[in-house]
C-alpha cells in the first residue's frame, strides 16, 4: 500500500476527541504511567514479522446518520475508543 495515506482520523482534527488518562477503567497501560492523568499509552503487538503499533488512548464520538431520506434521517452519537499513533 505504498502512497496511501493510512492516518484518515486525526484527533486534533475532531472537536470531541479527548487523551484518555491513565486512570481510566480501560487503560491497560497504567502501569507505565507516573500519575494517574498522563495520557493512556497503548502497544499492539502483532503475530507477522515481529510488528507493533504504539501510541495514545483516545476517545472519540461518532456521529452516525440512519439511511432514508432526510427528514426521516435519525442521528445517533457513538461514542468510541481507539489507539492513534500520534506524531509531532
Amino acid at each position: 500500500m505504498q502512497g496511501k495515506d493510512l492516518s484518515e482520523y486525526n484527533p486534533s482534527d475532531s472537536n470531541t476527541s479527548k487523551v484518555v488518562p491513565c486512570s481510566h477503567h480501560l487503560c491497560e497501560g497504567g502501569s507505565s504511567c507516573k500519575s494517574p492523568k498522563d495520557p493512556c499509552p497503548y502497544r499492539v503487538n502483532y503475530d507477522t514479522a515481529d510488528t507493533s503499533t504504539s501510541g495514545l488512548l483516545i476517545e472519540d464520538i461518532l456521529h452516525l446518520a440512519s439511511g432514508g431520506t432526510a427528514a426521516s434521517n435519525k442521528f445517533v452519537r457513538a461514542p468510541i475508543m481507539l489507539g492513534c499513533v500520534l506524531y509531532p
